[in-house]
C-alpha cells in the first residue's frame, strides 16, 4: 500500500471519525503535522458534485425559498436561500 493510499483511508475515517485531527492522530498513533500535510493535499483532489434539481410549474406552495447547507470537510459550512423563482428564470435563459 502506498502512502497516499493509507493516507487516504486514515483521512477518510478521520472525516467520520467526528474526533479532532489532534484526538485522531493520537489514536491511531500518526504525527499530526505529516496528517495534516497529507489532509491538506487530499482535501485539494476532492471532487466536485453536481446535483439535478427539477421544479415542476406545479410546485408545492410551501416554500418559495429552498434552504442549502454546504459543510466542508474542513468543518467550514455555507448556508443560502434559494429563491424557486430565481432558479426558473436562470434555468429558463438556458
Amino acid at each position: 500500500m502506498t502512502k497516499a493510499t493509507e493516507m487516504q483511508k486514515h483521512y477518510d475515517k478521520f472525516l467520520n471519525s467526528g474526533l479532532t485531527r489532534k484526538n485522531y492522530c493520537e489514536k491511531h498513533n500518526i504525527n499530526v503535522y505529516t496528517f495534516k500535510y497529507w489532509q491538506s493535499k487530499l482535501a485539494s483532489k476532492a471532487k466536485s458534485i453536481f446535483l439535478t434539481i427539477q421544479i415542476s410549474e406545479n410546485s408545492e406552495p410551501m416554500a418559495s425559498i429552498l434552504q442549502l447547507e454546504i459543510q466542508y470537510p474542513n468543518g467550514v459550512k455555507i448556508k443560502s436561500g434559494l429563491d424557486f423563482e430565481i432558479i426558473r428564470q436562470l434555468i429558463s435563459l438556458v
